[in-house]
């Protein structure tokens, strides 16, 4: 739940149910007398954007004007900000600027190491990849212990496996 669907009508989490109608409706109206204003060319290139916003307002009316939403929407909300006041902080990864990167490392237009900076871009690692590189660890150090594990046991090899290897003499 990204949205806040007060915010996007306009009105507070007390409003009564009466008056979402005619927030939706202004809201609605106040977008489109906008739009009407456009020039054609400023029409076409704002119209995606416009749409999206209409949108989310019929949603928000959806949602709010029917009772029992409202209600599951607004614990959502209540389950969600409880949610983030208990969560620790993550911590944030620094963003590397590719450009600046480029415009250092050379001027030349052939530049290979420049174009691959431009398309790589910087995740933090997922649950499964800290899993992966912890298997792949622990796999590592089982393995690097195995050689430096003295064999236990007689460093001699036994009779009976030398009997079988030892020629008979007649």
């Amino acid at each position: 739940m990204d949205k806040n669907y007060y915010e996007i009508l306009g009105i507070n989490p007390n409003t009564e149910q009466s008056l979402i109608k005619a927030a939706a409706q202004a809201k609605a109206n106040a977008i489109n007398e906008a739009f009407r204003q456009l020039s054609d060319t400023e029409r076409q290139q704002a119209q995606s954007k416009i749409q999206m916003q209409v949108n989310e307002i019929n949603e928000a009316f959806r949602v709010l004007n029917d009772v029992e939403q409202r209600k599951m929407y607004d614990a959502q909300r209540v389950n969600q900000q409880q949610a983030s006041s208990r969560a620790t902080p993550k911590r944030q990864l620094p963003v590397v600027d590719a450009g600046a990167i480029t415009a250092q490392s050379s001027n030349k237009e052939g530049n290979s190491f420049g174009r691959l900076l431009e398309r790589m871009t910087i995740t933090p690692p997922t649950l499964k990849d800290i899993i992966i590189f912890v298997l792949a660890l622990l796999f590592f150090l089982y393995m690097l212990s195995g050689l430096f594990v003295e064999p236990q046991g007689p460093s001699e090899p036994s009779k009976l496996s030398l009997g079988a290897m030892q020629k008979k003499v007649p």
